[in-house]
Formats: C-alpha cells, sequence, structure tokens
C-alpha cells in the first residue's frame, strides 16, 4: 500500500517504507507529491504536453511565415509577368513540362490497367475451378 495516497500499489512495499522512514529528506519529498501517485508521472506529461504545443507553435508560426512569403513572392511574379509576359522560349518549356507529365499519367494509367486486368483474369480462372470442385 502506497504511504502517500493509501492506494494499494504493490512497489511500496512495507521494507521499502521502513527503508524510506530513515531518509526524512525523501519520505518529505514523497509527501510533497499531490494527492496520489501518478502526479508525477502527469506533470511529466504535462510538461510533454507544453513542450509539444510550443513546437506546434512554433510550426505554425513558421508555415504562417513561410506562407506570407510565398504570397508575396507569387504576386511579384504575376505582376512581373503582366509587365513582360512570356517570352516563346519560356512557353515552349512550360508546353514541354505539360508533355512529360501527361506522358507519367498516360505510363501510371497502363500499369493500373494492366494489373487490374491480370488480377481480373487470375480471380475468374480460380473461380472457375472452384465451381468445378463445388
Amino acid at each position: 500500500m502506497c504511504f502517500v495516497c493509501k492506494c494499494h500499489i504493490s512497489f511500496y512495499t512495507p521494507t521499502i517504507f521502513e527503508k524510506l522512514r530513515k531518509k526524512n529528506n525523501v519520505i518529505r519529498n514523497l509527501i510533497r507529491m499531490r494527492r496520489t501517485c501518478e502526479t508525477e508521472y502527469e506533470s511529466t506529461n504535462v510538461l510533454n504536453a507544453k513542450r509539444i504545443l510550443l513546437f506546434r507553435r512554433v510550426k505554425i508560426a513558421a508555415a504562417n511565415k513561410n506562407r506570407k512569403a510565398k504570397n508575396a513572392r507569387i504576386s511579384r511574379e504575376t505582376k512581373r509577368s503582366i509587365k513582360y509576359p512570356p517570352t516563346r522560349e519560356e512557353f515552349r518549356l512550360y508546353r514541354e513540362k505539360d508533355s512529360q507529365g501527361a506522358l507519367y499519367n498516360i505510363h501510371i494509367l497502363k500499369l493500373f490497367f494492366f494489373f487490374f486486368f491480370f488480377f481480373l483474369q487470375r480471380d475468374m480462372h480460380r473461380q472457375k475451378f472452384l465451381y468445378v470442385n463445388f
């Protein structure tokens, strides 16, 4: 039984209690623990929660700062594009990038359909045998 909050905790055995009695400062510290034995554990949890919250706040602040900077950069770029329309070279680069993206998507679709039909066929094949068995 724990001598701080009188709860039944197995690790507070009478022998340990007797040992602790000799060390007055240890007993004082244990009695100072508020209400239950778990307060120490809870306090560490609270500290961790505070740390996490602080970290989150810092992250959010950084994200906001980045967003503001990004917005400013975008507005600068849009102003520039209005002032100076893109050259033929820039247009060509944009078009090439677009076509590469489209090709990439087509390849992904091909793979998807290949696997889809492959597994579908395999399942149908399996079911044929199942029906024969039953």
